[in-house]
């Protein structure tokens, strides 16, 4: 297996990491440095470990979606080899729509001669029942801010008209049509037509229900580990509250395409922060907390597993 030179050094992962220092930096100014500062020595750190676990509980409940989308694709692999690609795979969180996560689809072809097409469409649909999972915990959520019945609606039609060219072979067709008059876009139609049918299966009804369970149920425990966070602060919010703060900003971070929602995420989550009375200074201490537990705990566990992969792999041959 060829080594991969994944970019965590390179100029590009250094100016996210950067905006993401910037970022935090801001919040801290925009909470009151003193305050931001004293809110950091008074937080209970003894919450840590319990928030990684929580975090880490969504990786574990994501990785066995992907192992039912690999399965259903045909792909079999030994289970720790898949948890090692999956793992690897969250190195690319910081990407716009964490579409850098295509990442696992190379590792499985340079591993096991997958192609491409049979692959992509599996890292596809993990991104889109997320989409799906956090927008349902933000419209429970949002029945305590009163304005539930506007997100169903709004995002039901987001939602239905990204899921049409996945599952339409009428629109896919289309779609494809238009390609057909572009010299690139024939020789790109036979690796798309495999990869709709792939994600066609992918997006059945029976399967696209059981993935977005479990997408529920993953992204409910960062939910869960935000609230611990206001523990650590000393600060009581209620989970409902807590679940639609933390699913509306995780899904404006990934509508936005900003590498990780770096920006996006932490404005929408302290902002609804303080719409609910939080003081400032933990309503920011908060939010770089637990971006800090969820986004870069994901790079740093995702880089450490990709090098173990690529360790493995060497030492076979």
């Amino acid at each position: 297996m060829a080594d991969l030179q994944f970019p965590i050094l390179s100029k590009r992962f250094f100016l996210f990491l950067g905006l993401g220092v910037g970022v935090f930096l801001g919040l801290s100014l925009y909470g009151n440095w003193v305050a931001v500062t004293g809110a950091f020595k008074d937080f209970a750190y003894w919450t840590l470990p319990l928030i990684l676990a929580l975090a880490f509980m969504n990786y574990l409940f994501r990785f066995g979606r992907w192992g039912l989308y690999l399965r259903r694709a045909g792909i079999s692999l030994p289970r720790k080899e898949s948890f090692y690609i999956f793992m690897s795979g969250l190195v690319m969180t910081v990407t716009p729509g964490k579409m850098g996560e295509l990442i696992k689809s190379y590792l499985l072809k340079e591993s096991r001669q997958v192609p491409l097409a049979r692959s992509g469409p599996i890292v596809l649909a993990e991104r889109f029942t997320d989409l799906l999972s956090v927008y349902l915990l933000t419209l429970l959520g949002g029945i305590s801010f009163a304005f539930g019945a506007r997100l169903l609606w709004v995002g039901l039609l987001v939602l239905v008209l990204g899921l049409l060219p996945l599952i339409s072979p009428k629109v896919f067709n289309g779609l494809l049509g238009l390609l057909r008059r572009f010299s690139r876009g024939r020789r790109l139609e036979g690796p798309l037509t495999e990869a709709f049918h792939t994600l066609h299966d992918l997006m059945g009804f029976g399967l696209l229900c059981l993935a977005t369970m479990l997408g529920l149920a993953a992204w409910f425990f960062e939910c869960l580990a935000f609230q611990v966070v206001f523990a650590g602060l000393g600060v009581e919010v209620p989970l409902i509250k807590a679940t639609f703060i933390y699913a509306f900003a995780t899904l404006a971070g990934a509508l936005s395409m900003l590498p990780g929602g770096i920006g996006a995420a932490e404005g929408s989550m302290t902002s609804l922060l303080l719409l609910i009375q939080i003081p400032k200074a933990q309503a920011t201490t908060a939010t770089i907390i637990i971006r800090i537990c969820t986004v870069w705990f994901a790079v740093l566990l995702g880089y450490g597993f990709l090098k173990i992969f690529q360790k493995q792999k060497k030492d076979e041959h």
